[in-house]
C-alpha cells in the first residue's frame, strides 16, 4: 500500500498538493503452514499440519499430478481427514492460513506434500 496526505481547508477544497510517491508499506504475509503428515486412517487420509500463530482457520488443498489445487476444506483444526482418495493414486496436499472472515493471510506451499493411497 502507498499513502499520502492532502491538507483541505473548512469547505473540502484542496489547499495544498501532495507527495505524488506517498510513503509504501507492505503488510506481511503469516508464515505457509507446513505439513508434518500424511496417515491413511480408517476413514480416509488423515493431513496433519503444525499451527501458525495468528491463524483463525486453514484452507486444506489437494492435487493430482500437475493439476491444479482444488479446495477441500476449511477449518480451524489443525488436521484434516478427507474421505474422498482413491487407492494407487499420488496426491498432493497444501494448506493456507485464513483470518477469521476466511480471507487468506499467508501463501502456501505451491509443491505441496505428496502422498499415495496404497490398498491394505
Amino acid at each position: 500500500y502507498s499513502f499520502t496526505v492532502q491538507c483541505l481547508d473548512k469547505s473540502g477544497k484542496a489547499i495544498s498538493d501532495y507527495n505524488t510517491q506517498g510513503k509504501s508499506f507492505s503488510v506481511p504475509k503469516m508464515a505457509v503452514p507446513q505439513i508434518k503428515s500424511i496417515t491413511k486412517a480408517s476413514s480416509g487420509l488423515k493431513i496433519t499440519w503444525g499451527k501458525v500463530s495468528g491463524a483463525s482457520k486453514y484452507r486444506v488443498y489437494y492435487k493430482v499430478g500437475s493439476g491444479a489445487w482444488t479446495k477441500l476444506a476449511d477449518t480451524s483444526s489443525t488436521n484434516y481427514t478427507w474421505k474422498g482418495a482413491s487407492v494407487g493414486t499420488t496426491y498432493s496436499f497444501t494448506v493456507q492460513c485464513l483470518d477469521k472472515s476466511g480471507k487468506a493471510i499467508s501463501d502456501y506451499n505451491t509443491q505441496g506434500k505428496s502422498f499415495t493411497l496404497q490398498a491394505k
